[in-house]
């Protein structure tokens, strides 16, 4: 994700051909991945980098649950910027 995140063209190849992305590398450096990483970003279709970081951790090939449970936020205070 750092990658993406510093670098626009890798960013856009990432959300438009994630398994080349990875597979690619970044920079001379490969990454690391399992099988199961691997098969999980080859099914994500996002449009943005958030979109993309939420289906990378909501998603589990394995588990009945999602790895974690992403809900709204909300302020409880209002905030006010200083004059």
């Amino acid at each position: 994700m750092t990658a993406a995140v510093v670098n626009r063209k890798f960013c856009s190849l990432l959300l438009s051909d994630p398994l080349q992305a990875v597979t690619s590398g970044y920079n001379g450096e490969t990454f690391a991945l399992t099988q199961e990483e691997v098969q999980q970003i080859r099914t994500i279709e996002a449009a943005t980098l958030r979109d993309f970081v939420l289906q990378l951790l909501t998603r589990s090939e394995n588990a009945e649950k999602p790895l974690i449970e992403v809900q709204p936020t909300a302020w409880l205070h209002k905030v006010y910027a200083a004059a």
